[in-house]
């Protein structure tokens, strides 16, 4: 299946990675760094879950994510500001993963049918469900949602190599790569519709940033050897981690000017930049030399800040929007949670 193809890549990796370092971490206590005196982190969980995440927070403080069932079934949820939760899943799916919210509280994602590759959907803010996927695909998987309705995300053709498409908003598809892929994995979208990835090419996976009129401009981390992109703001600063020669990550930010520079929290040997909002700041995960795990926010001047959720062994900040509201999971008694934190 197309999702093992790219499960160490950008956010499709990003699950993954959360399930091995919440059960990893599971056991091990969180330093006692405090929540800002005014803000408040509040947690929560759609009736039924068994493990919940929190990919995407919006403009007004709407959070999408999927959780799992007694049965370890996915399935998609919205969660308002006020607290109310809404669970869904696309017509005959078997698992469904929500990705991306926008501003008007319309969702993307994908979802597996009972039979075949992921398909991508939309569920707009009234609770209508559009499938589709990339013509003549074996298989497609959308990951952002903008404002005007455009959604990016990846494909398999039938020759079985994977492509970058964005869908436009009255439904056609463009696909693209990089000069010199073998594989596109397109991860998010701002809302001028600059588009912000990784790709494969014969060495590495390497970075890439699409613009408005569809130029590609690629990158790399300097001291890394391989990159994945996590975020993107309306400037068209890219935040993600990337991989030295030892197999550490590090966080980076890539400017719209093309400036790369990389960046750790002080004692972290494994950095995961998630998301970063129109003001520069900048939420992630980060575990120290004894597996101890952080959450951060780094804000534009570079000064980096830790908090957590009392009585959680792990909080992993995924998204935050330009409120500097933040949404997230954390990890209690080996369970996954969602949380929102309200500056």
């Amino acid at each position: 299946m197309m999702r093992h193809v790219s499960k160490e890549s950008g956010r499709a990796g990003a699950a993954a990675r959360f399930k091995i370092w919440g059960l990893a971490l599971a056991a091990l206590p969180l330093a006692a760094v405090p929540v800002s005196a005014h803000a408040t982190l509040t947690p929560f969980d759609p009736n039924g879950s068994a493990g919940t995440l929190a990919w995407s927070i919006n403009a007004t403080g709407s959070v999408t994510g999927w959780y799992n069932d007694a049965s370890y079934t996915e399935h998609g949820y919205v969660r308002t500001p006020e607290g109310g939760i809404a669970t869904f899943d696309p017509s005959g799916s078997t698992r469904t993963e929500p990705f991306s919210i926008n501003r008007d509280g319309t969702v993307t994602g994908f979802y597996n049918g009972q039979s075949g590759g992921p398909h991508g959907f939309v569920r707009s803010a009234d609770g209508a469900i559009t499938s589709f996927d990339v013509p003549n695909a074996n298989a497609t998987e959308a990951y952002a949602i903008n404002s005007k309705g455009a959604v990016t995300g990846f494909f398999q053709s039938s020759d079985f190599v994977i492509h970058g498409f964005l869908r436009k908003p009255g439904g056609k598809f463009v696909s693209f790569d990089p000069a010199g892929a073998t594989a596109t994995y397109p991860y998010v979208l701002n809302d001028a519709g600059v588009i912000a990835g990784n790709y494969t090419d014969v060495s590495a996976y390497r970075g890439f940033v699409r613009g408005t009129k569809g130029k590609i401009a690629t990158f790399d981390v300097p001291g890394c050897v391989g990159v994945t992109v996590n975020g993107i703001n309306s400037l068209g600063a890219v935040v993600g981690s990337c991989s030295d020669a030892n197999y550490n990550s590090h966080g980076f930010i890539r400017t719209a000017d093309g400036t790369v520079t990389a960046w750790d929290p002080a004692g972290s040997i494994e950095t995961q930049a998630s998301s970063i909002n129109d003001r520069g700041e900048v939420v992630g995960y980060f575990a120290d030399v004894n597996q101890q795990g952080h959450a951060f926010i780094r804000r534009a001047d570079g000064s980096i800040k830790e908090f957590w959720k009392k009585g959680a062994s792990d909080v992993f900040p995924l998204s935050v929007n330009n409120h500097g509201e933040i949404a997230g999971s954390f990890v209690k008694e080996k369970l996954s949670h969602g949380f929102v934190r309200i500056p």
